[in-house]
C-alpha cells in the first residue's frame, strides 16, 4: 500500500476486531466520513492495540480468583511503601506497580525527551496458565528483589507492573511491563525474566512488539503503544480526507489492522 512505502514491513496476525468492535469502529467511521470531527486515538488503543476484549474461556475462573488476587496484591501494598522496594498503584488503580531501587532512577535524556525503555508480556489465556501466572508473581517479586539488592541489578532502578483486577489478564493484552534506565540492564532484566518463565511455566503470546520507549516531554508523558495509536489515527484521518466515500467503512478498518500488523514504527 501506497502510504506504508516509508516504513519497513513485518508479518503479524496479532491485532484483529471481534465482530461487534468492528461494527462499533465502523460507526464511528461513518460519522467521521459524515463531515464528524473525530480522533480515534484512544480507540485504536484501548480496543485494538490493547485488546481488550472478554474472553469468555477464562471467565469463571477469574471470578472465583478475583478476591484472592485482589487480597495477596493489597498485602504487598501495605507492607513495602518505601525502601530498596517500593510497591504501589496508578492515580486510577488500574497497575500494581513493583519498583525497586527508585532513588537510583535516572532516565535516559534525548535532546528534549526523557525516555524509559521498556518490555511488554501477554500471556497466554487459560486457566491453567493464568492459574501459573498468578501463583508466580511471589517469585517474580523475589527473583527481582534479590538481583536488585545483591546481584548484577544492585546500582540499577527497575520496575515492573501488572493489572491489580484479576479481569485485567481476561480483557487486555498488557499483562506484564517491565522498565529500565539504563541500555545495559536490558539484557539483565530479561535473564531473570526469561529464568523465572522456565521455572514457573508461565507460557507467553506472540505479542506484535516486544519492546517500547516511554516519552516524557515538557513533563507530559507518552507510552509506545499510545504513540503508535497516534500515528495510526492521523494515517486513517488523513486517508478519509483524501477518499472519503469512495472507499467502504470495512476497508478502512482493514488498513488500520495492517498498518498495526505490517509496520515497523518509527520514533
Amino acid at each position: 500500500m501506497k502510504h506504508l512505502q516509508s516504513y519497513k514491513l513485518f508479518e503479524s496476525s496479532h491485532f484483529t476486531l471481534s465482530e461487534d468492535k468492528r461494527k462499533k469502529f465502523i460507526s464511528y467511521l461513518d460519522m467521521a466520513i459524515g463531515g464528524k470531527d473525530i480522533n480515534f486515538t484512544s480507540w485504536i488503543y484501548n480496543n485494538i492495540i490493547r485488546g481488550k476484549v472478554e474472553n469468555q474461556e477464562v471467565s469463571d475462573f477469574i471470578k472465583g480468583v478475583r478476591p484472592k488476587w485482589k487480597a495477596a496484591l493489597d498485602d504487598y501494598l501495605s507492607k513495602y511503601k518505601s525502601g530498596p522496594m517500593s510497591i504501589g498503584q496508578d492515580d486510577q488503580n488500574e497497575w500494581f506497580g513493583v519498583n525497586f531501587n527508585s532513588t537510583l532512577k535516572k532516565k535516559i535524556v534525548q535532546g528534549d525527551k526523557n525516555l524509559t525503555r521498556n518490555f511488554y508480556v501477554t500471556f497466554e489465556k487459560n486457566e491453567e496458565n493464568l492459574k501459573k501466572w498468578f501463583n508466580g508473581l511471589s517469585s517474580l517479586i523475589s527473583d527481582f528483589y534479590k538481583a536488585c539488592t545483591e546481584g548484577d541489578l544492585k546500582d540499577s532502578a527497575i520496575s515492573f507492573k501488572c493489572g491489580y483486577d484479576a479481569n485485567h489478564f481476561m480483557i487486555d493484552n498488557d499483562h506484564l511491563k517491565f522498565y529500565w534506565y539504563n541500555d545495559e540492564d536490558k539484557d539483565k532484566v530479561l535473564s531473570i525474566y526469561n529464568n523465572w518463565l522456565k521455572k514457573s511455566g508461565v507460557k507467553t503470546q506472540k505479542r506484535a512488539y516486544d519492546f517500547g520507549v516511554d516519552v516524557e516531554k515538557n513533563g507530559q508523558k507518552s507510552s509506545w503503544g499510545y504513540d503508535i495509536a497516534e500515528k495510526v489515527n492521523t494515517q486513517l484521518i488523513s486517508l478519509i480526507k483524501q477518499y472519503g466515500k469512495k472507499v467502504s467503512t470495512d476497508k478502512y478498518v482493514d488498513y488500520v489492522l495492517e498498518m498495526l500488523n505490517k509496520t515497523k514504527f518509527k520514533f
